[in-house]
């Protein structure tokens, strides 16, 4: 019998997490170039801008903890498509605002998004690698992360050049969630909720 430890389709999970990881670390940090564009094209002061960049963060800091308990409590699979559906359609939503007050609501929605998909993206790997493979997958995951921060405004500052500027926000994570759905039948365990021991 097949386990998920075994199963060579782990590895296309583990790369469908990681663009997912990737993407949200430079979105952390590809708003910064694109500050004096918006300030321009949507009419907006110091605090605004300032909202619109912290805004993510702050939400992302707030929430990572209680959504990862709600990926043990209601399954990691439902949490974790949940995630990248709010982060999907909330990126659309602020490549198309025509007001500040919409691209900062955006913003926060992205960081629930992304508050959720962290700590489950984490949590996944227990259920698809062994022990012996663990440590690789999560090194896999945190170089994702921190490769994307300094991505942010290189890959910003090119679509900004070529685009308009609500090309800067990522639309992979609908991507992800597709092959996530490819992959529904791999590692029964990501799907069940963690139950609480008596």
């Amino acid at each position: 019998m097949t386990t998920s430890y075994d199963d060579p389709r782990r590895w296309w999970a583990l790369a469908a997490l990681g663009l997912a990881v990737l993407t949200l670390g430079f979105d952390i940090t590809i708003m910064n170039v694109a500050l004096p564009t918006i300030a321009t094209k949507l009419d907006v002061g110091t605090d605004g801008l300032q909202w619109m960049v912290n805004a993510y963060v702050l939400v992302i800091a707030g929430l990572m903890l209680t959504c990862g308990a709600l990926g043990d409590r209601y399954g990691r699979r439902r949490l974790l498509l949940i995630g990248l559906g709010l982060f999907g359609i909330s990126s659309a939503i602020a490549a198309w605002a025509d007001s500040a007050a919409l691209v900062i609501a955006a913003r926060g929605v992205m960081g629930v998004g992304a508050a959720i998909l962290m700590p489950v993206a984490f949590a996944v790997l227990a259920a698809l690698f062994g022990p012996s493979e663990r440590g690789k997958a999560v090194s896999i995951l945190v170089m994702g992360l921190g490769v994307g921060i300094p991505l942010g405004p290189i890959i910003g500052g090119y679509l900004l050049e070529h685009f308009w500027w609500g090309s800067i926000f990522p639309h992979q994570p609908p991507r992800c969630a597709r092959r996530c759905r490819r992959h529904r039948g791999l590692a029964p365990g990501i799907a069940r909720p963690i139950t609480p021991s008596p």
